[in-house]
């Protein structure tokens, strides 16, 4: 699985076994990120059939609010696709808290998505 890096943004993945996790570091701050992205998240997407997916953004520093569309995109796949996901952010950081509490709402009617504070 391959790492990606855009602007200020990197995602680092690894795939161990049945086990995938890709963290994201930085700043999403891309005025179109799901041009920039997406094609990135649906080879995630792919490769992460039949898996455990977590997906760590407790390290990225900074998010606009288009960005939010990108990961709503992705979670829905994720969930198209059947892969068990994991969504961990910093519950310490105010403005993580209240970026994924949208996406705790969203993710509640999709099974086998959890979004969680740590």
């Amino acid at each position: 699985m391959n790492n990606f890096t855009y602007e200020d943004l990197t995602i680092k993945a690894t795939k161990v076994g049945k086990a995938v996790t890709i963290t994201w570091q930085g700043q999403c701050a891309a005025k179109d990120p799901v041009a920039a992205l997406m094609p990135y998240l649906q080879s995630v997407i792919e490769e992460s059939k039949g898996c455990e997916l977590t997906v760590r953004d407790n390290e990225l520093e900074f998010m606009n609010s288009s960005s939010v569309k990108v990961i709503l995109q992705f979670i829905t796949g994720l969930n198209k696709a059947g892969t068990k996901t994991k969504i961990a952010y910093n519950a310490n950081s105010s403005w993580q808290r209240i970026s994924f509490q949208a996406l705790t709402t969203f993710s509640r009617r999709m099974e086998g998505i959890t979004v969680e504070g740590e």
